[in-house]
């Protein structure tokens, strides 16, 4: 870092054309009279921000097998989890809308979404992330994230999660075996 940086000459840190007056309320004798920053000016345009509906949308289904290990309940388990999802920004809002559906027949395992808190998309839009809570078998209190891989495969990671403890991670892009992922 830059010792000393420069700084406006009433707040600068060396004593140059000060008063005693002011050395002694303005300054300590210790280490905390180096400066280690520098000033940074940052300009925002919160007029012309694009609506959050332009950045586009994600809808898909179909299903993929959840690998062992994934549904932490039945680590064991290999099973055809079946999906169902759109997310998007609606005109004027600032919170997505839409639905995540993950169900794995073979261990009673039924995930719904309750609220979306985000998603966000990468620029050439082959990349989609979306958070949220739901309940499991209509018990409350879940946290998901949904990544989209939109692609040839199309592939996804399903995380879903309740208080500190996973409950279902397929651990990473995994492509799907029937169905499509479109990322508009």
């Amino acid at each position: 870092y830059h010792i000393n940086a420069d700084e406006p000459s009433v707040l600068d840190y060396n004593t140059d054309y000060k008063s005693p007056d002011q050395i002694v309320s303005l300054f300590n004798p210790d280490q905390y009279r180096v400066s280690d920053h520098d000033p940074v000016i940052v300009g925002l345009d919160l007029q012309n921000a694009p609506d959050l509906s332009d950045l586009g949308f994600v809808t898909g289904g179909g299903w993929f097998v959840s690998p062992a290990g994934a549904y932490t309940a039945q680590p064991d388990l290999i099973a055809r989890a079946h999906f169902d999802l759109t997310v998007k920004y609606h005109k004027q809002n600032i919170l997505p809308q839409g639905h995540l559906k993950l169900k794995l027949q073979k261990a009673r395992f039924d995930f719904r979404s309750d609220t979306l808190d985000w998603l966000t998309i990468n620029g050439d839009h082959s990349l989609a992330i979306f958070t949220g809570s739901g309940s499991l078998n209509n018990e409350g209190g879940y946290h998901y994230m949904v990544w989209v891989g939109d692609g040839s495969p199309d592939a996804i990671r399903v995380l879903i999660w309740n208080n500190d403890q996973i409950v279902f991670d397929n651990r990473g892009l995994q492509p799907i075996n029937n169905g499509s992922l479109v990322i508009h």
